[in-house]
């Protein structure tokens, strides 16, 4: 089968992760022109040239599984009778393997881009995997392994800092896609005004922008509020890819909002970083600031502090 007659989406939501695109994904989900798909972050277009990456960090293997490495069951996943097919899968941004697989696989599509305070971002990952009993180390150690994990060929979603360097893969997004079908959306805007931050992801797309609500604040970082909660949830993260397979897209994007607000009501914010702290990881992003200031012409000083 040529590449011509494989399907694909038209749109993408490249990153960045932890950034909101959770809600975006349930937002979208909700449009009457729009199918994304049933599985969240499916993450075909990191394996689709049948090169299965494996990785030895902390539970690796599990986030691996998790992503569909199948074509037809990627396909699966979209009603493909939609004007626009939405894959919203943050962890593409900074692997430039992926990009090239869908700037190659892909006619040309739109592709949303979310950016949020890298020190904000860093943190927010880093609490998200101390919270799953993955990640071990204090914040700023933690910063300074990441790209000795990779090396030792842990997920490069380990490597905090480069998953907060946003400057060069958005210049790369800009050569492969074209600048016109890139948009850059802040996730600190998100927060002032969700519903008009959703509005222009729509007017870009061209899709109906009747209806547009306030999103829903979900996959928020903290850790159970009981040993109870926690293995329940371990249980069911085991075997929701499994169901994902056999329940309809209509009624999984019906059901999986609900729990995800559970999910959030059960469990407390992680602690807040220290101004300290805060103040000596922004070393680690100065320049990218600098340069991604220049490249999207807004004044980040917000970043800086």
């Amino acid at each position: 089968m040529s590449n011509t007659d494989l399907k694909y989406p038209n749109v993408f939501v490249l990153g960045v992760p932890r950034a909101g695109t959770t809600s975006i994904h349930y937002a979208l989900s909700s449009r009457g022109d729009m199918s994304v798909s049933s599985t969240k972050e499916p993450g075909y277009l990191h394996y689709c040239n049948g090169a299965i990456k494996s990785f030895n960090g902390p539970d690796d293997n599990i986030a691996t599984i998790r992503k569909v490495q199948d074509y037809a069951d990627y396909v699966s996943l979209f009603d493909w009778q939609s004007k626009f097919v939405v894959d919203v899968t943050p962890s593409y941004f900074s692997d430039r393997e992926a990009l090239c697989n869908i700037a190659e696989k892909c006619q040309s599509p739109k592709v949303i881009v979310i950016l949020r305070d890298p020190v904000d971002r860093a943190f927010s990952h880093y609490s998200k995997f101390k919270s799953l009993g993955r990640e071990t180390l204090p914040f700023l150690d933690a910063l300074t392994k990441g790209s000795e994990r990779v090396s030792a060929g842990w997920n490069y979603n380990w490597d905090y800092v480069q998953q907060s360097s946003y400057s060069s893969n958005l210049l790369f997004c800009r050569d492969k896609f074209g600048a016109d079908n890139v948009h850059v959306v802040f996730y600190s805007d998100i927060v002032s005004d969700s519903a008009g931050e959703l509005l222009s992801m729509l007017k870009f797309l061209g899709a109906d922008t009747g209806d547009v609500h306030e999103l829903d604040k979900t996959n928020l970082s903290g850790v159970y509020k009981s040993g109870f909660y926690k293995a329940c949830f371990d249980f069911i993260d085991t075997y929701k890819y499994r169901v994902r397979k056999i329940l309809p897209t209509t009624v999984l994007n019906r059901i999986l909002p609900f729990f995800h607000k559970f999910k959030s009501n059960v469990t407390v914010k992680n602690e807040s970083l220290s101004d300290a702290d805060r103040k000596a990881a922004i070393a680690f992003f100065e320049e990218d600031i600098a340069n991604l200031e220049k490249l999207v012409g807004r004044d980040l000083n917000a970043w800086k502090s």
